[in-house]
Parts: C-alpha cells; sequence; structure tokens
C-alpha cells in the first residue's frame, strides 16, 4: 500500500503592543535585517485595508501597524519565517519602552 503524504501551510497571525512610530520601527529592523520596505519608500507594500501603514521585513513577514498602540503580525510558520518573526519581535520589544517589562510566559 502506497503511503500519501499531506503538505499543510501554516500562517501565523499574532497582534502585539507596540508603541513607537512605524518610522522608528522600520529603523531599528533595518540595523538587524536586510531587505525592510514600505512606510514611504518605492517599494511599499499594502496591507489589504486602509488600517495602517504596512512594513515587509526580508520578504516574509508583514507588519502593520494600527495606530495609536498596536502591531499586527503575519508570516508564513516555517523555520525561516519563525526566525524572523522572532527577531522583528525583540525590536518591538526594544524599541517599546517599557513593554519588556510587562511580559509574562503564557503556557497552554
Amino acid at each position: 500500500m502506497a503511503r500519501s503524504h499531506v503538505r499543510a501551510t501554516l500562517f501565523q497571525k499574532v497582534r502585539l503592543k507596540a508603541v513607537c512610530g512605524v518610522v522608528q520601527l522600520r529603523l531599528a529592523l533595518e540595523v538587524l535585517i536586510d531587505g525592510v520596505q514600505g512606510a514611504g519608500d518605492l517599494g511599499s507594500v499594502s496591507s489589504g485595508d486602509a488600517s495602517g501603514e504596512s512594513l515587509r521585513v526580508a520578504n516574509t513577514v508583514t507588519l502593520t501597524h494600527r495606530p495609536p498602540d498596536s502591531v499586527v503580525m503575519e508570516w508564513q510558520g516555517d523555520p525561516v519565517g519563525d526566525a524572523i518573526a522572532d527577531t522583528v519581535i525583540a525590536v518591538i520589544l526594544q524599541v517599546s519602552p517599557g513593554l519588556s517589562q510587562g511580559v509574562q510566559h503564557v503556557s497552554f
């Protein structure tokens, strides 16, 4: 009997508190990651809605700013996408004063 292989694609979507502007976030991301597009350059991306400016990081993670104080991150769940997303979260915590003290471990 032949085995069939099923492939699935997992997409992640997370909303984070971010008390920084899109420009500040983009500058911080550009220090660590090559390939940040959006927020005013010719390679800007659209989030599909009019709720805020978007950034595309390393052609992997899309960030959409939700004024006044949050960001929605979306990416395809795979080792590369997850690594880029982890880096983006670390940058958000660095540029958002006071947020890192409020992070709690949550178990499911």
